[in-house]
C-alpha cells in the first residue's frame, strides 16, 4: 500500500493499492500491481485496463509476470503521475452542484458544519476537509437527487462528512465512477438514511468482506441499479443479503445465463429487469414463486419461445406487466402460453420475428395477440378498448372457422386445433359458432379487378364472396402475382368513388367491412 499526496483546492491523500480503480485518456482500469520495474527506478503500477486493447501485454513484461491482464493486451506498467486517482464523494458533489465562496464565507461554513457535527454527537470522528465547504450549505443539504455519473468518484472520504453536507439525498447515481469495491458503497449509503434509489451502473466493485456486516448500510434502499457490472446469479444472490428491503432490481447488461429460485433475501421484489442477458423462459419460471412480482422486463435476452410448465398453481400471482421485446418469438403457441399468467395486463412485444417477419400486417398481430391473451388490457404502450377486444376475437373465431368446422370431423385433429388455438372453444361459447361453408357459399358474389399499383400488369378479374376476410384475398393475391405476402399491400378503388383510394389494413376483417362493391378494383402493391 503507498500513498500519494495530491495537490488540489486542498490537500488529499489518496491510497495506491492493489483493486484500486484509476481514469486515464478516457480510460477505466484496475490496479493489479505495484512495485519497482527493473532496471528503472520508482514506483510503476500495473493497470488492467476495462478495454481489451488499451494495453500493450498480459500484465508480462521484458519475460518477468508482474500481474495478470484479463485480457492478452489490456495491461500496462504506467507511472503513477499519469493516472487519475479521482477524489471523495463530497468532493464531486460540490464540483458538480457547489459553487466555491470568499475565505470569509468558507470559515463560516467550516464553523456552521462543526455544529452540527456537535448536535450529531460526532466529536469522535476526525473530520477534514472543511477548508473547501462552500458558504452556499443550505443548497447543498437540500439536495435529493444527485448524479454524480461519470465522475471520478473513488470513495466516501472523511466520515461523517457527506451525511453534514447532503444529507437529505434521496437518490443517488454513482454510474461508471472510481469505485473498487461494495464496502466503499456500504460506507457511502450508510451515511444517507433516506437513500431509497441507488446506480451503481458500469462500476467494477469487489465482493463484501462481509455480507451482513453492510446490510444496515442499504435499509432504507428499495431500488438498486446494477447495469453492466459482469455480474452472473450467483453474484446477485449472495450480494442480496446486503439489500434487506429491496423491491425494484434493474440488472441490465450482465451475466447472466441462467436464473434459480430467488434468496429470501429476494421475496419482497416487485419488478426484474433483465434486460440484456440471455435467459430461457425455463430461467424465468424459477421466479414465478414470488408473490409481489409484478413486473419483468426480459428485452433483448435471446427469448425464443414461452412453454408454461404445469402445475400453474401460484404461478406468477402478480405480475401484471411484461416485456419480450426484441427477442426471436416466432410462434404463435408462445403468445397462447402467455394467456396462463392469470395477471397478465400489459404486454410488450415488438420487435419479434412474429411481427416483423410473419405472414400478417401489424395490425393483424395486433388483435391475433389480444385474441389469444384474455387478461391483457394494453399492448405495446396502446391500451385495448373494450370494443376493440370484441372485433379481435369475434374475428379470430371467424378467421380459423373453416379450419375449425373440418378439424371438428376427427378427434385427433380436433385435439391438435385447439392444442394450437387453446382458447377457441371459450371464444365460440362466447359470440357462437363460426360461420359455415354454406352460409359463405350464400354470401353475395362481388366482381373484383385485381391490379397492380405500378400498372404494369397482368391483371386478374375474380369473383368473391362479401364475406371474404381480407387475409385469404392476400392469400389468393399471394398466389396470383407470386409475390412474398411479407411485403404485400392491399388497397382498393371504388368504382363510384374512383378518386379515393382505402387501404384494406386489417386482414380480420371481410370485404363488405369495407364496403368493397361490384366492379371496385383492388389495389396491389409490395
Amino acid at each position: 500500500m503507498v500513498e500519494l499526496k495530491r495537490k488540489t483546492s486542498g490537500e488529499n491523500m489518496f491510497t495506491m493499492e492493489v483493486g484500486r480503480r484509476v481514469f486515464c485518456d478516457g480510460h477505466y482500469g484496475t490496479i493489479r500491481f505495484i512495485g519497482e520495474v527493473p532496471p528503472t527506478k520508482g514506483i510503476w503500477l500495473g493497470i488492467d485496463w476495462d478495454h481489451p486493447l488499451r494495453g500493450k501485454h498480459d500484465g508480462t513484461y521484458n519475460g518477468v509476470q508482474y500481474f495478470t491482464a484479463s485480457y492478452p493486451k489490456s495491461g500496462s506498467l504506467v507511472r503513477p503521475e499519469k493516472l487519475n486517482f479521482g477524489c471523495a464523494i463530497v468532493e464531486s458533489i460540490r464540483t458538480r452542484y457547489g459553487t466555491p465562496q470568499s475565505e470569509e464565507e468558507l470559515a463560516k461554513a467550516e464553523e456552521t458544519m462543526q455544529e452540527v457535527q456537535r448536535s450529531i454527537k460526532a466529536r469522535f470522528f476526525e473530520v477534514v476537509g472543511f477548508d473547501k465547504v462552500e458558504a452556499n450549505l443550505s443548497h447543498l443539504q437540500s439536495l435529493q437527487i444527485v448524479s454524480l455519473a461519470g465522475l471520478p468518484v473513488n470513495g466516501p472520504g472523511p466520515l461523517p462528512e457527506l451525511q453534514l453536507v447532503c444529507p437529505n439525498i434521496t437518490e443517488l447515481d454513482l454510474s461508471h465512477t472510481l469505485l473498487h469495491s461494495w464496502d466503499s458503497v456500504a460506507a457511502i449509503s450508510g451515511q444517507l438514511v433516506n437513500l431509497s434509489v441507488l446506480n451503481i451502473s458500469e462500476n467494477r466493485l469487489a465482493p463484501p468482506e462481509d455480507v451482513k456486516e453492510l446490510r444496515p448500510a442499504f435499509d432504507s434502499l428499495h431500488t438498486l441499479i446494477m447495469a453492466r457490472c459482469s455480474y452472473n446469479w450467483s453474484d446477485i444472490l449472495s450480494f442480496s443479503g446486503m439489500w434487506p428491503n429491496i423491491k425494484h432490481l434493474k440488472i441490465m447488461f450482465n451475466a447472466i445465463s441462467e436464473i434459480s429460485e430467488p434468496a429470501d433475501t429476494l421475496l419482497n421484489l416487485e419488478s426484474l429487469d433483465l434486460e440484456g442477458n440471455v435467459i430461457s423462459w425455463e430461467d424465468v419460471e424459477s421466479l414465478s414463486k414470488l408473490t409481489f412480482f409484478r413486473s419483468l422486463n426480459l428485452t433483448n435476452t435471446h427469448l425464443h419461445d414461452i412453454s408454461v410448465s404445469q402445475p400453474l398453481e401460484g404461478y406468477f400471482v402478480a405480475l401484471k406487466h411484461l416485456n419480450i421485446t426484441n427477442n426471436s418469438i416466432s410462434g404463435w403457441l408462445s403468445v397462447s402460453e402467455l394467456n396462463k399468467l392469470p395477471g397478465l395486463e400489459e404486454l410488450r412485444f415488438k420487435k419479434n420475428p412474429l411481427v416483423d417477419q410473419g405472414d400478417c400486417t401489424p395490425e393483424t398481430v395486433r388483435q391475433l395477440i389480444i385474441a389469444r391473451i384474455s387478461n391483457l388490457k394494453s399492448l405495446n404502450g396502446v391500451v385495448i378498448s373494450s370494443s376493440e377486444r370484441k372485433g379481435a376475437e369475434n374475428d379470430y373465431v371467424n378467421l380459423y372457422g373453416p379450419v375449425w368446422l373440418e378439424a371438428s370431423k376427427s378427434e385427433d385433429k380436433k385435439a391438435r386445433f385447439l392444442a394450437y388455438h387453446p382458447r377457441y372453444l371459450e371464444l365460440i361459447e362466447k359470440y357462437g359458432p363460426p360461420e359455415s361453408q354454406e352460409s359463405v357459399k350464400k354470401s353475395p358474389l362481388i366482381t373484383v379487378h385485381l391490379c397492380r399499383g405500378d400498372d404494369s400488369g397482368p391483371n386478374h378479374t375474380r369473383k368473391l364472396p362479401s364475406s371474404m376476410l381480407i387475409q385469404r384475398l392476400a392469400n389468393l393475391v399471394q398466389r396470383l402475382f407470386n409475390v412474398s405476402h411479407q411485403n404485400l399491400k392491399l388497397s382498393y378503388i371504388s368504382s363510384k368513388h374512383p378518386d379515393q383510394e382505402i387501404a384494406l389494413e386489417n386482414h380480420l376483417k371481410s370485404l363488405s367491412f369495407y364496403s368493397v362493391s361490384d366492379n371496385d378494383r383492388i389495389i396491389v402493391r409490395w
